[in-house]
């Protein structure tokens, strides 16, 4: 079934949404710094520079370093407290795991060429905002172009390209039993999520996954931040368990 292209205007308006679980907070996710202000563009390039060392130093198997990330941005530019921080930046990465992982149960592949295809079309929208300058000024100031902050966080976008597929095929179901409106399909969207999510923490994966959250949350709230030495000996890793 072919999309209208009311669905479709409303599809792309929400694969923001479908990237983070419909929270508005700030991530990892280098385009969310297109929306901050000026004076905190610095101090969000230069998180995303130490998130991008500590992840560079760990590997993939831990979620700490994008947990970090979050959470910093926002105690620094949300003013949150530091669990408050690490519950909410905890919740929408467990979301996102949620949706990668049902999404590739539905179906969902992509190859790297894609990805990379995905990360292009990133760069060439941002390079057309139009405080891209002061943007990757910022970045550059922290210690990379904004360019390589998308190139390095390859595997963040991969997840996101994943959704966002998911999505797209979601939302094409969800067409077929109405013509939405904007709020119905947040809604239809935001418990699907929830839906996905609690399917997922019964699952063989996250059972991996929770020790190293938990570790991760104890590491955050005591102010340990990017100690690598600590990191390294922590139980920040995911468990290799038998998936479902």
């Amino acid at each position: 079934m072919k999309l209208t292209k009311r669905a479709m205007a409303v599809i792309a308006a929400f694969l923001v949404i479908a990237c983070i679980g419909g929270a508005a907070l700030f991530t990892s996710k280098p385009a969310a710094a297109e929306d901050l202000e000026s004076d905190n563009l610095m101090q969000y390039a230069s998180l995303q520079k130490e998130g991008l060392a500590v992840k560079e130093k760990l590997g993939e198997d831990t979620p700490y370093p994008d947990l970090y990330v979050m959470a910093e941005a926002l105690v620094s530019l949300k003013g949150m407290d530091a669990e408050q921080a690490m519950g909410q930046a905890e919740e929408r990465y467990t979301e996102k795991q949620a949706l990668v992982w049902y999404a590739q149960k539905q179906g969902v592949r992509v190859t790297s060429e894609e990805v990379e295809k995905h990360i292009d079309a990133l760069i060439r929208q941002a390079k057309g905002a139009e405080n891209y300058d002061e943007v990757n000024e910022a970045y550059k100031a922290a210690g990379l172009t904004l360019e390589e902050q998308y190139r390095q966080n390859r595997i963040y976008y991969e997840k996101d390209y994943i959704i966002s597929k998911f999505y797209e095929k979601w939302a094409e179901e969800f067409f077929k039993e109405e013509m939405a409106s904007e709020e119905s399909i947040d809604s239809a969207w935001q418990q699907t999520i929830s839906q996905v999510t609690e399917r997922y923490k019964a699952s063989a994966e996250y059972k991996g996954l929770k020790p190293a959250l938990l570790a991760s949350r104890r590491i955050y709230e005591k102010g340990r931040g990017t100690d690598l030495k600590l990191l390294q000996k922590a139980d920040i890793f995911v468990s290799e368990v038998v998936k479902d």
